[in-house]
């Protein structure tokens, strides 16, 4: 299933590229927050070790923080994400203040606000959820590469922007690109035609588009 059937509530086109060093393109965007899809009723846990393949070494070793709607989170296994979260996750954060933050921490007592959402039943059990990935650090280049695999959503403007970034920095451009399924050149891209849609879906790929 396309990125445009899952979100048929929103305009979507997809372009696919090969080669070119998409990470570094949107790399200030992992940082800012971009959008993936994820199945509904899923826990942070689901998402990191099931949606996402990550092993749970991984996320113990190397996911140090994690914020959902900016606050802490210990319980991945019982917070829920529902659309339009905002999931923010960093390597293990220096000082004091890392280590109130960071996840299951013995200070997390020194917090102060609210605990992150432990609810399944609000979660609409049939729309994928639109969640909103912000990441730093270390997990930038970590997660990065599979999220691009994967495929992940930017608004309008924010691709409009990053393609037009990466045009001119001297950041390696695709070899090959496909828009909605047709090959085009990644340096002759319509960008009207991109600001016909509500999101753009990247998805990097590493053999030919079919």
């Amino acid at each position: 299933m396309t990125f445009a059937q899952k979100m048929a509530d929103k305009n979507v086109g997809e372009l696919v590229l090969q080669g070119g060093d998409a990470l570094g393109a949107l790399f200030p965007w992992f940082q800012s927050g971009l959008w993936v899809l994820v199945e509904p009723k899923t826990t942070v846990a689901d998402l990191l070790t099931h949606q996402w393949d990550l092993d749970l070494e991984t996320v113990e070793k190397h996911v140090g923080t994690i914020f959902l709607n900016g606050i802490p989170v210990d319980d991945v296994g019982s917070t829920f994400l529902s659309d339009g979260d905002v999931l923010a996750l960093s390597g293990p954060m220096p000082g004091l203040a890392g280590a109130i933050l960071r996840k299951n921490s013995p200070l997390a007592g020194l917090r102060h606000g609210q605990k992150p959402r432990m609810d399944a039943a609000s979660v609409d059990e049939a729309a994928p959820v639109r969640l909103r990935v912000k990441l730093f650090n270390r997990l930038i280049g970590e997660l990065g590469p599979m999220l691009l695999q994967k495929g992940i959503l930017l608004e309008r403007d924010q691709a409009v922007q990053c393609l037009k970034d990466w045009k001119v920095l001297e950041k390696k451009k695709p070899e090959r690109s496909w828009l909605d399924g047709k090959e085009v050149s990644f340096m002759s891209l319509d960008f009207h035609r991109l600001s016909a849609w509500d999101f753009v879906a990247f998805r990097v790929v590493e053999n030919e588009h079919i």
